[in-house]
């Protein structure tokens, strides 16, 4: 990543997010499903949308940072997180190595957005207000009415990155909400691979991108799963995981569990460390 300092300070001020390190391994991006969400309810200069997720666009123009030509982002689309990025307040010492930042387990809008659903189902004449106390908070536009549709969106936009997305997948399912597995059907199917570098003939991996919808000169690349994938199995990793719709509705017993347990079976897909 490259970055210009001057507009970084302006853009963030002076506790600007922590950007000391110039590589990464990049986990934990977001998604263009996300991103879409966000411009649905907001529009693309939605106050939340900016304050949680910023596009290569604006990342470029407004924040002075690019991905410089030897930057090549996988399970990327374009779209760079800063949500919950770590403040230089919270910087213990440098090279990245200890933050003092403390993440909530739970937030208020997270008790307004159990409140609008538990209202909702029940009849409650408060759930819209509880709803809407969330909107105001994140500048967005007022909901007019309730159903699960818009409950389980706002959910996605408002905790997304805190950690609990699956679990609420799971609670939903279980309740007849949505189906978890049809939700997460194409989890797996396709890795995305970022890059500035533009398609070209003496490079193969370039020859079958499509141009990103992005301003700035960038390319979305869509690599199959069964070539992104190929290196877990090499390596004699589980591809159950990724590709059974078992490994989609668990999460694994932990190891001390099962030492100490001898009737735990290990869930599927989960049977090998990862």
């Amino acid at each position: 990543m490259i970055y210009d300092q001057a507009k970084w300070d302006a853009y963030f001020g002076d506790d600007h997010p922590f950007c000391e390190m110039p590589v990464g391994w990049g986990f934990f991006n977001p998604t263009q499903k996300l991103a879409d969400a966000f411009v649905e309810v907001e529009g693309k200069e939605g106050y939340r949308l900016n304050n949680t997720i910023i596009s290569n666009d604006k990342m470029h123009s407004d924040v002075g940072a690019w991905a410089g030509t030897a930057c090549n982002l996988f399970e990327h689309c374009g779209w760079w997180k800063i949500k919950n990025i770590s403040r230089s307040k919270n910087i213990l010492f440098s090279g990245g190595g200890g933050y003092s930042a403390n993440f909530p387990d739970i937030r208020y809008a997270e008790v307004l957005l159990l409140a609008a659903e538990a209202g909702f189902k029940t009849g409650s004449p408060n759930a819209l207000g509880y709803f809407n106390e969330i909107r105001d908070r994140a500048k967005a536009p007022h909901a007019g009415a309730l159903d699960m549709p818009t409950i389980i969106k706002e959910n996605l936009l408002e905790l997304c990155f805190e950690g609990h997305r699956f679990q609420d997948l799971k609670r939903w399912d279980r309740n007849g909400d949505l189906d978890m597995v049809a939700v997460l059907k194409d989890k797996g199917k396709n890795n995305y691979f970022f890059t500035p570098l533009p398609p070209s003939a003496d490079n193969p991996k370039y020859t079958d991108a499509d141009r990103s919808s992005f301003t700035e000169p960038s390319w979305v690349y869509t690599v199959p799963a069964t070539e992104s994938r190929k290196p877990f199995r090499e390596m004699g990793k589980r591809p159950e995981r990724y590709e059974n719709e078992k490994g989609f509705l668990t999460l694994p017993y932990p190891q001390s569990e099962l030492d100490v347990n001898p009737n735990i079976k290990q869930n599927p897909g989960w049977e090998s460390s990862l």
